[in-house]
């Protein structure tokens, strides 16, 4: 990466060849495979706009352990949340969520869910209000990858549910997601409304430090 970053002509040849294998008809890709493809297109597209810079390396979002088992780095726009409060990072997440993620279907492990204005009301101001300070904190740092996230996640169960939610009618889906933020690693699961009209992403709950992911 690092040797074509100021050869506009190779940069243009990389990304055809990239969207090339993207756009493949033959070629079937699981969601956290399409989710890193994306990233680089969006990386070469930058570069192109002279918005990137020169790329040290590989940068992208989604990495994989020692085991071969994807996390998602959370790098992107962290600049946005620096020297902010809690509540003003709360708020900045909701504005970040709405321009990036609101009305559209994400890659959910090997399936698919809408992000509506409820999902990111209910992402950046819980039910559950008792939430700790750090855990809090970090929700909101991953809100700039939450197709990463999505993208990522394992499924880990079917539930059904306590009939609290008029819209849920098959019960939800549950995945798993890991990420770092800072050196730190986390694991929360991802909850997915199952609806009349489709799958519907709804938050990202239980989040909790985790062991130190090599």
């Amino acid at each position: 990466m690092q040797a074509v970053a100021y050869d506009r002509g190779a940069i243009e040849s990389f990304l055809d060849v990239l969207r090339g294998i993207k756009n493949s008809l033959v070629i079937k890709f699981t969601g956290s495979e399409k989710a890193m493809l994306d990233e680089a297109e969006r990386t070469m597209v930058n570069l192109l706009r002279g918005e990137a810079g020169v790329v040290e390396g590989e940068r992208f979002s989604i990495q994989q352990d020692s085991n071969g088992k994807p996390y998602v780095l959370i790098d992107t726009d962290q600049d946005i949340f620096e020297g902010k409060s809690v509540d003003e990072c709360v708020r900045i997440a909701k504005m970040y969520m709405k321009e990036h993620f609101q009305g559209q279907a994400l890659d959910v492990g090997a399936s698919r869910a809408f992000v509506n204005r409820s999902s990111i009301n209910e992402y950046t101001h819980p039910a559950n209000r008792r939430i700790d300070v750090d855990i809090r904190n970090a929700k909101m740092n991953a809100s700039t990858e939450l197709g990463n996230l999505l993208a990522v996640s394992e499924f880990l169960r079917h539930e059904n549910d306590d009939g609290r939610h008029a819209d849920v009618t098959n019960g939800w889906e549950v995945y798993q997601t890991h990420f770092v933020l800072n050196g730190e690693s986390f694991v929360g699961e991802v909850k997915v409304k199952l609806t009349d009209r489709g799958k519907l992403f709804y938050d990202i709950t239980h989040i909790e430090k985790a062991a130190r992911i090599d």
